[in-house]
């Protein structure tokens, strides 16, 4: 089997939630019993705590689309995560390059979305994603987790860096004494046409 597929959603959180996290334990109990589940963590955006990230490992995403197809289980699903997300902000498929799951482990897990520039050649957007995460690796040894970069499946102009950091405060000092990760970085930028990055804190749910 090849490297998994991470359902990436970022919620509006409830009300509920931040009264009691545990919440999310119903969704998650939910989600275990489907065929090809593998794990969920959840945890709030490290910057903004409107926001709730739930990431969901799947053995393909064609396991996770026959859950949505299911008419009778789906419905259930969704009503449960309701208890916990007030909106839904996005919801990515994504296989990363390298072991996301470490980057998932870490204390803060950084999302960054690049969207590209039309015309842009995806080859060559591709190539230098996985020069960036290599540079990044070996400038910021000690500092960074590994994670890795995928394409997203449900847009061919959309790509996602996901890595592990200790905190925001020393992801921002680790990038910044990295100056050919912050060259790459600015040379990528001119491909794109929007960079999202956020970082949350995450915990994989217990039992899932």
């Amino acid at each position: 089997m090849g490297n998994p597929t991470f359902e990436i959603l970022k919620v509006v959180a409830t009300e509920a939630y931040h009264a009691d996290w545990k919440l999310v334990g119903d969704v998650a109990g939910k989600l275990s019993k489907a065929p090809g589940f593998l794990g969920a963590w959840q945890g709030l955006d490290v910057e903004d705590s409107t926001y709730l990230w739930l990431i969901v490992a799947w053995e393909s995403v064609e396991h996770h689309r026959a859950l949505i197809d299911d008419k009778e289980q789906y419905p259930i699903l969704l009503a449960s995560l309701h208890t916990v997300a007030k909106e839904i902000v996005f919801m990515h498929h994504a296989i990363f390059s390298g072991d996301f799951t470490k980057a998932l482990g870490a204390p803060a897990t950084e999302f960054a979305i690049w969207t590209l520039k039309e015309g842009v050649d995806r080859a060559e957007f591709q190539a230098g994603l996985a020069e960036l995460t290599q540079l990044i690796e070996r400038d910021a040894a000690g500092e960074v987790f590994e994670g890795g970069w995928g394409a997203i499946l449900e847009d061919e102009r959309k790509f996602i860096v996901g890595l592990g950091w200790h905190s925001m405060e020393r992801f921002k000092a680790a990038i910044a004494a990295a100056p050919e990760v912050r060259a790459k970085v600015g040379a990528l930028r001119q491909l794109a046409a929007d960079v999202d990055l956020k970082l949350a804190s995450l915990s994989k749910y217990p039992g899932a």
